[in-house]
């Protein structure tokens, strides 16, 4: 959905890296198919963009031959070039502005961003459907502009913090500090949240500010989230069937997988935004919480990103006993 924020030209360079991401070097037909578009537009824009000393300095190059086109960029690059392209976007600048002040008028921020009325409009306007996603709104006729449940709120801003300035190690204390910075950015207190009844977790304490401050810090790994004995069972079931993981790090992966359900089944919206491609462990590990959890088609239908989150999560752990059998040999 935050593709949507990209500047035109910088879409169709974002698509191309995508599918360079999943295969490198590209069959230049295959890829004019996929993204409807001839081979002739494709290295046009290509040959464009790299002109460009602006677009050189992302770290990201490309190799255009008769046949295909190859991806050229270090992994420390390719890992921030999303992040890159964002900020180059005039919507997603307006969407910083208004998480970090939240109470500022429209007036003020077109006056910052040196905008004409049409066209902040028109960044407001592109905008909603990306907050439509995520169950909000931007209104600027009564301050705070961006409404909807503080809960959702917070949540979207942290994944904007994240997508924005990116932290060179993702760990649970890093989304805690990152969290933190927001409540002082928001230091409205919650009112008792009220979430949808969820079929993986009930928390057994009330959602007020406090409250809700120790369901993030389980959410995110710092305190334990409790699992009950059923929903353990299928999940370890589900991994040693299906997965080529250790044992050793299966109750671990067990508790990943079971944090991202919960956070699915609490907020709305995209909860990842890296192009991965899906293996046939993890496509068998889809099918088997489809068969074995309640509600989980419920959860998928939501939340599609599923497979590639947990993608992401076997692939960690995998390199990690990779890793331990060198350092044996």
């Amino acid at each position: 959905m935050f593709n949507l924020l990209l500047e035109k030209p910088d879409r169709l360079m974002y698509q191309i890296f995508c599918c360079l991401q999943e295969t490198n070097p590209y069959p230049l037909a295959k890829l004019a198919i996929k993204l409807e578009k001839s081979p002739a537009v494709l290295r046009r824009t290509i040959r464009q963009w790299q002109k460009n000393s602006y677009n050189r300095s992302t770290g990201i190059g490309f190799y255009v031959t008769k046949e295909d086109i190859r991806g050229i960029y270090a992994n420390e690059h390719a890992s921030l070039f999303f992040s890159t392209l964002l900020h180059r976007s005039e919507a997603f600048q307006l969407l910083l502005k208004v998480l970090d002040n939240p109470y500022a008028s429209g007036v003020q921020l077109q006056r910052e961003m040196h905008l004409s009325p049409a066209s902040f409009q028109r960044r407001v306007r592109q905008l909603e459907p990306l907050l439509q996603h995520y169950h909000l709104q931007l209104s600027f006729k009564k301050m705070p502009a961006l409404k909807g449940t503080e809960m959702q709120i917070r949540w979207f801003t942290l994944l904007v913090s994240l997508l924005a300035d990116p932290p060179f190690h993702l760990s649970p204390i890093n989304w805690w500090h990152r969290y933190e910075e927001i409540c002082l950015h928001r230091p409205l207190w919650l009112d008792t949240w009220q979430p949808a009844i969820t079929h993986y977790y009930q928390p057994p304490f009330q959602l007020n500010e406090r409250g809700s401050t120790f369901l993030w810090r389980q959410l995110i790994g710092l305190e334990p989230l409790w699992m009950n004995q059923e929903m353990a069972e299928t999940l370890s079931f589900a991994l040693h069937a299906h997965t080529s993981l250790a044992t050793s790090y299966l109750l671990e992966v067990q508790q990943h997988i079971h944090r991202i359900h919960c956070c699915c089944s609490f907020f709305s919206g995209t909860l990842f935004f890296e192009p991965t491609s899906i293996s046939k462990e993890v496509h068998r590990l889809t099918q088997s919480f489809r068969l074995l959890l309640p509600h989980y088609d419920t959860l998928l239908a939501q939340h599609p990103e599923l497979p590639m989150l947990y993608q992401r999560i076997l692939k960690r752990y995998q390199s990690f006993a990779n890793e331990l059998m060198v350092s044996e040999d």
